[in-house]
């Protein structure tokens, strides 16, 4: 083993003195040819002198002319010039203009695009002047001890249209023997329909005004006329007997002053909540177009009015302030004025309405949904309008956003009473009224549909 240690070792040492003696021989023959030399005179050669920093001057840039058609520059085929154009004219058409002021002939503002015919004007004429005021101040045949029962009873089997586009307001004529729904639309179309007549399709159309209807009301101590306030800021009655829409109220329409909803004070007499912030104080006999007394209640929108059913010289107002405001008229300036007292809600308030028979409560709509009811109805839907039944102050009515689609009663203490259901009733119902003396509810939609439970 140690023998074979020693051969191994001598074997490499005899390896590199061969190595070293290739590598020798090689670079000899190399140099005997000036391969070296010739590469580092390569190398030397390519090698580029470095010159010194000049900063580069922009070159100019050409200026194209620019290329056109020969349309744009006014040039026929030929080469010839073109006669010059007219000067643009800028039409602004105003879709819905404001109706003319003063007074209006039914026959001339019925909408013949709903109705079909003109003969339509003459039946509905016969049926609002056929009621007398006995048969709207009747006592009411509505009692809260079987109210339960009666709502059970009412049941809806019909539907009809009674404006083209979306309501803002529905309402029913006092009278305790004929059932005349009446509807406001966004452009201020006003519908009528005799619910029981034998062509329950056929419905009458009038155009008073030019934007939204916000309210409708038919006075039961002068159920010949119908008083309607609209978003056009105007205030208007339609005397049947006349066959006159009459202006009781307006401002210029520059000022964009809505006019949402109005009550009454005396039968003479009503307060008018007005976009600005304001209620004005309107005398119905009065020829003058002017309101008695304006002032400003309000820093923002209001909505509704609501005066007290037994002491007149209180009303409440609801707006965007999100308060519920009380007032007494008789403390009231132009400007400046406070509440009596005020409930705020978190968001905006539709609307707020004493109760109908001691006006010891008040019914509140807003968007914060403090009932735990959905009241956020969007943009293409008329916000609801909670509304209490005529002969009790423990039950109220209200739209709903469920399916399937409904009206719901509710209880004083947020208690669900009823659901109004059917078949017929396939949308959402916004605002709703009920009749003042029998049992009578109905709903309108965002597509001009009347729903009637009876």
């Amino acid at each position: 083993m140690y023998v074979c240690q020693i051969l191994h070792l001598q074997e490499e040492l005899d390896y590199e003195e061969l190595r070293e003696r290739n590598l020798r021989d090689n670079e000899q023959f190399f140099s005997t040819l000036g391969i070296a030399k010739a590469k580092e005179q390569l190398q030397l050669s390519n090698k580029k002198p470095a010159k010194p920093y000049q900063k580069r001057e922009p070159k100019p840039k050409e200026v194209l002319p620019r290329r056109q058609s020969m349309r744009l520059r006014r040039i026929d085929p030929e080469g010839q010039p073109l006669p010059p154009e007219p000067e643009p004219v800028m039409l602004v058409e105003n879709l819905h203009p404001r109706v003319p002021a003063g007074p209006l002939q039914m026959s001339d503002i019925l909408d013949l695009e709903r109705n079909g015919v003109e003969e339509n004007h003459g039946p509905i004429v016969s049926s609002v002047i056929s009621t007398d005021v006995a048969s709207c101040e009747s006592k009411s045949s509505l009692q809260s001890s079987n109210l339960s029962l009666e709502l059970k009873k009412m049941q809806i089997t019909t539907k009809a249209k009674l404006c083209k586009d979306r309501l803002f307001s529905v309402a029913l004529h006092p009278s305790s023997t004929k059932v005349l729904a009446m509807a406001g639309d966004k452009w201020g179309r006003l519908g009528f329909w005799d619910i029981e007549s034998k062509d329950q399709e056929t419905v009458t159309v009038y155009r008073p005004h030019s934007r939204p209807i916000g309210h409708i009301y038919v006075p039961p101590s002068d159920p010949h006329k119908v008083y309607t306030c609209s978003y056009d800021s105007t205030l208007r009655r339609g005397d049947f007997e006349r066959g006159v829409f009459d202006e009781l109220y307006s401002v210029p329409e520059e000022e964009d002053d809505l006019f949402r909803n109005f009550d009454f004070l005396s039968p003479s007499t009503l307060l008018l909540a007005q976009f600005r912030g304001d209620v004005s104080v309107i005398d119905v006999r009065s020829p003058s177009n002017k309101a008695d007394q304006s002032y400003n209640v309000c820093d923002k929108y209001l909505r509704t009015v609501s005066s007290h059913p037994v002491n007149k010289n209180f009303f409440i107002t609801a707006g965007t302030n999100m308060q519920v405001s009380v007032w007494d008229i008789r403390k009231l300036k132009a400007k400046g004025n406070k509440p009596l007292h005020a409930l705020t809600h978190g968001r905006a308030v539709s609307s707020a309405y004493f109760s109908p028979l001691t006006g010891s409560r008040i019914l509140t709509c807003s968007s914060d949904d403090t009932l735990n009811h959905n009241n956020h109805t969007g943009r293409w839907l008329t916000p609801f309008r909670a509304v209490w039944h005529p002969a009790s102050e423990d039950v109220f009515f209200v739209g709903s956003m469920k399916t399937p689609r409904r009206i719901e009663v509710f209880g004083a203490d947020g208690r669900l009473v009823h659901e109004f259901q059917g078949e017929v009733l396939s949308s959402v119902c916004s605002v709703i009224q009920f009749h003042p003396s029998r049992s009578i509810l109905v709903g309108g939609n965002s597509s001009g549909y009347v729903f009637p439970f009876m």
